[in-house]
């Protein structure tokens, strides 16, 4: 059945969480649902929103202001799902949200490790009774991966019973021509093009491709040159390293936020991702879906993703060696080979990882979670202090 949905989020940001809403409420509204985005005003995910002609629902950062505006967004919008995707937007939405013939209330975890897990103290024991109660009040948790379900089951047991696995999906991308890399230094001909799309922070270890770029050089190997896109924190200090490492003559192409990368994508030969656990990776799904070989870090959500010597490859995490062998064979494999990886990959993207097939998992979702919060209602007075059982709806395979 349809049912209308607000996707909650009080980031101010744009990457992989956002992203992830406004491909799902795209997708939700292309499947008969009515999916609105609550997030604050003026933010990135805000303009994609009214670009891509999707509704939006204004929810401020302080969560005060912010429940205030959820409230007013559920009585007038007659949301059967609030649907949180971070964890103030989950509080601001518990609290909106009555717990008797109010609108089911579902949540997103989006990453392997949660920050509050590392509190220790008085924080620790306040912070475990916050998310007692707000698991208490959920009527479904969604992971995005295998990884992300098995840390959230491992981290708290209890919430097993009300979580489903529904991987990451993005939109058949539209056919691009491959972007003109000329301005970037690649002579063309026999040179192989490496593609790294990261954000530069400590946790996506994108030093790693330094040293295996140099590796590769002093191994001798074919003539490549290797794109990172993004930008961050680390920017500088790995700009000095690859100077450090290669003087004037570096493979390495720093080349800052791009807002061309699929048109990168198709120019390059292979898509390296060095990140060691990753709770999803949507640029390795991008790349399978533009036909590219995808090499990754055997940690996280990559081997759920990427089909070992089948659509790409995965080295050792953390290991530089093991990353500049992966990609020789890779690059060994000629043309051919990477033809073939690449078009495997496009057939587990069609099969596995788009956008409607994420949207009708999710909804779903909203499904059981629409029955649980009725249920929920009806038993309120036997089930004092506590919500009444539900049943399990395991892990996906």
């Amino acid at each position: 059945m349809s049912c209308r949905v607000l996707l909650v989020t009080d980031s101010d940001a744009f990457a992989g969480t956002e992203r992830h809403i406004l491909d799902l409420a795209a997708a939700l509204s292309a499947e008969g649902h009515e999916a609105h985005v609550g997030c604050p005003d003026g933010t990135p995910l805000a303009r994609r929103t009214a670009a891509a002609g999707l509704t939006h629902r204004a929810v401020s950062r302080g969560t005060r202001a912010g429940v205030a505006a959820l409230r007013m967004a559920r009585r007038h919008g007659g949301y059967d799902v609030l649907h949180a995707h971070n964890g103030r937007g989950l509080l601001m939405s518990a609290l909106a949200a009555p717990s008797r013939g109010g609108p089911a209330l579902v949540t997103t975890r989006h990453f392997i490790r949660l920050s509050r897990e590392g509190r220790r103290g008085p924080k620790r024991w306040a912070s475990a009774a916050l998310h007692g109660w707000l698991n208490r009040r959920l009527d479904a948790t969604i992971a995005i991966s295998r990884a992300v379900a098995d840390a959230a089951v491992a981290a708290e047991p209890a919430i097993r019973s009300r979580l489903q696995q529904v991987s990451n999906g993005i939109a058949s991308p539209t056919p691009l021509s491959p972007a003109d890399l000329g301005p970037l230094g690649v002579a063309g001909g026999d040179t192989r093009v490496l593609l790294t799309v990261a954000r530069l922070e400590v946790e996506k270890q994108v030093g790693l491709v330094i040293e295996a770029a140099r590796r590769l050089v002093d191994d001798g190997g074919p003539p490549f040159v290797w794109l990172v896109a993004g930008d961050g924190a680390q920017r500088d200090p790995l700009e000095r390293a690859t100077r450090s490492a290669f003087g004037d003559r570096s493979p390495l192409r720093w080349l800052g936020r791009r807002g061309d990368v699929p048109a990168l994508m198709t120019a390059a030969d292979v898509l390296v991702h060095p990140a060691p656990d990753e709770p999803f990776g949507l640029v390795l799904v991008e790349a399978m879906a533009a036909g590219r070989p995808v090499v990754a870090g055997r940690g996280g959500a990559a081997p759920e993703i990427i089909e070992d010597r089948v659509t790409g490859r995965l080295f050792r995490p953390g290991d530089a060696a093991s990353l500049a062998a992966t990609v020789a064979d890779v690059l060994a494999s000629g043309e051919d080979g990477r033809r073939a990886m690449g078009l495997a990959g496009r057939d587990r993207f069609a099969r596995y990882f788009t956008a409607a097939r994420m949207a009708r998992q999710t909804a779903a979702v909203y499904d059981q979670a629409i029955r649980h919060a009725g249920g929920r209602s009806r038993n309120r007075r036997t089930h004092r202090g506590g919500l009444p059982g539900s049943p399990s709806v395991g892990l996906e395979s």
